[in-house]
């Protein structure tokens, strides 16, 4: 990996966290409780984990009031409130359980396409301790969405290499004019 992209990424990492709202601390064996809140009107309630919030953890269905959670947290996590005022809480925290839970809703439009909307209370859960859940694996880094980092490199590239080459180009001109002999010359009027 080249030096320049792991700046960008740290730095596109560190805008992606400086959103959330507030970080949470906890010790294995702990609890938490996720407090999302929206303002408009929503069809669904998404509990997502992770940089690139890849990972669904609770979803809310609020027309059939019907609750999915994932998997491996079936059991330690459980749902309180009234649609769309969700309070998740995860029990039994370990180390594996730390990263961005982003509270997302979601909404039908009249074209049929879902449209997501950030509501209020992600976090950052950092949970310390020596509780590693060892049914599970480490968490495992994920890979950057590299499509928003590429386009701002090239148009930054873009951006810099314009007036280089044109400044080149003109210098170039300037010097190839001069270099072939071409000076004006002064003639005399001779009557």
């Amino acid at each position: 990996m080249s030096v320049a992209w792991l700046k960008v990424s740290t730095i596109l990492c560190f805008f992606c966290t400086a959103e959330m709202k507030k970080e949470v601390f906890r010790e294995s064996g702990q609890s938490v409780k996720i407090q999302c809140r929206i303002h408009t009107d929503q069809d669904f309630f998404i509990l997502k984990l992770g940089l690139n919030e890849e990972t669904d953890i609770a979803v809310i269905d609020k027309a059939s009031r019907k609750t999915t959670f994932l998997q491996e947290m079936t059991g330690r996590i459980q749902t309180n409130g009234e649609f769309p005022s969700v309070d998740i809480v995860i029990k039994w925290l370990n180390l594996n359980d730390s990263g961005p839970y982003w509270c997302m809703y979601s909404k039908i439009d009249d074209s049929y396409k879902q449209l997501f909307t950030e509501g209020n209370g992600s976090i950052i859960l950092v949970v310390s301790g020596s509780g590693l859940d060892t049914t599970t694996e480490a968490p495992k880094c994920d890979k950057p969405n590299l499509n928003v980092a590429v386009v701002y490199v090239h148009i930054a590239a873009l951006a810099l290499l314009g007036p280089m080459l044109g400044f080149i180009a003109m210098i170039m001109y300037k010097g190839w004019d001069s270099s072939s002999g071409s000076t004006p010359r002064q003639t005399e009027n001779r009557l």
